[in-house]
């Protein structure tokens, strides 16, 4: 049986625009593009190629995905981007290809909600880092589970502040 810290993290995924918890894999070794990837099949098996990838190190996942032919007709068709928050520490040239702002149909989506989750998620990371597979995966999912509930709960609220904060720009910026 695997202890506790044979698992060395949580490698997931939200939807970008609306944070809702997607798919997540336990990892047993470093940051490596086999999570990704297989998170990326997943989303795509589910949702279809009418995807958008907002990742923090796209710019060196898709030029990987396209040396491997299987992966690159796997992921032809669908964007990536660099989140927002973490674009800015990468390279001019990456922040012009990888930039949402700068590319088509990314909108004023940050890609952050997974930092959002993860946030969230800290205060369980003493009551996992010791326990079994099972506990951890749990724990981890009811904990997923009441973000998604609580995303639910205020996505009314969330629309009417877009909205008011849109009225907000329209009305200053003219």
């Amino acid at each position: 049986m695997k202890g506790g810290l044979d698992e060395t993290g949580v490698f997931g995924s939200t939807c970008a625009r609306h944070g809702f918890p997607l798919f997540f894999i336990s990892m047993t070794t470093g940051e490596i593009f086999d999570y990704p990837i297989s998170i990326l099949n997943r989303i795509k098996q589910r949702y279809g190629t009418n995807i958008g990838v907002l990742y923090d190190v796209a710019c060196k996942l898709k030029p990987s995905l396209e040396q491997v032919n299987y992966l690159k007709l796997l992921l032809k068709d669908i964007p990536m981007a660099v989140s927002v928050w973490h674009a800015y520490n990468h390279v001019p040239q990456c922040q012009i290809d990888f930039h949402p702002r700068l590319l088509p149909n990314y909108g004023m989506t940050d890609g952050e909600w997974l930092e959002r989750l993860w946030s969230y998620t800290n205060p369980f990371v003493p009551q996992t880092k010791y326990s079994g597979p099972n506990h951890r995966k749990l724990t981890l999912t009811c904990a997923f589970n009441t973000f998604k509930k609580e995303k639910i709960t205020n996505i009314g609220m969330f629309f009417i502040s877009y909205i008011i904060f849109k009225i907000y720009l329209d009305y200053n910026t003219s």
